[in-house]
């Protein structure tokens, strides 16, 4: 190996489904497809306190 990134993938679905793997989200779209529908953990969908920033923003933008 030379340390070079791997190779995309030909396939963007592979691309799209090792990122799925990769952040963990695999068992929701399993969810998804057998129910129509997941809930994705805040944790997972607003990490780092992005919730609180993104309301801090919207109030900021609403007061002016």
């Amino acid at each position: 190996m030379n340390g070079a990134p791997p190779a995309a993938p030909a396939d963007p679905h592979e691309a799209v489904w090792r990122e799925i793997v990769d952040l963990g989200l695999a068992a929701r779209v399993s969810e998804l497809e057998a129910h129509g529908f997941t809930v994705i953990p805040p944790a997972i969908a607003c990490p780092d306190g992005l919730a609180d920033r993104l309301l801090a923003a919207v109030l900021d933008v609403s007061e002016r």
